[in-house]
């Protein structure tokens, strides 16, 4: 069997064609659609790590202590922001014990429940907050 070289302007449209391949589709789950059940904004900050340290009543069905979030910071200029339900948060600081100014969103509807916002420093690459649930919390 015999075979022919291809012309040059196959070559040639071949060579186009490979810078027009399709880009890689997405996949970091926060460069989609924005979840509509979250007030979270990953895309400018989100935890990569979270450390729990909670001490449970049942008998007063409450849950009392702090989580530590470890962030990922792709917007710096941007707040953390997550999700909150019937909690009552005692106080926001980073890892140093510096107190970071938060604030606690009314309740916009049923599936979103409450934003929490914290304001972080410059320099925040952790984050520890400091609550209890309510007696009415679906956690308890």
């Amino acid at each position: 069997m015999r075979t022919r070289p291809l012309p040059p302007s196959c070559l040639l449209l071949a060579l186009a064609t490979a810078g027009c391949a399709v880009a890689d589709p997405v996949t970091r789950p926060w460069d989609m659609a924005p979840d509509t059940h979250s007030n979270a904004r990953p895309a400018e900050v989100r935890s990569t790590h979270l450390a729990l340290e909670l001490t449970l009543d049942f008998d007063a069905k409450v849950a009392t202590g702090h989580v530590t979030h470890t962030l990922q910071r792709d917007d710096l200029t941007a707040p953390f922001v997550v999700d909150t339900d019937d909690l009552q948060i005692h106080g926001v600081h980073d890892v140093r014990g510096q107190p970071l100014a938060y604030r606690l969103a009314d309740r916009g509807d049923d599936w979103l429940g409450r934003a929490l916002t914290i304001e972080l420093l410059d320099d925040t690459e952790r984050v520890r907050i400091d609550y209890a649930t309510t007696p009415t919390a679906e956690a308890m």
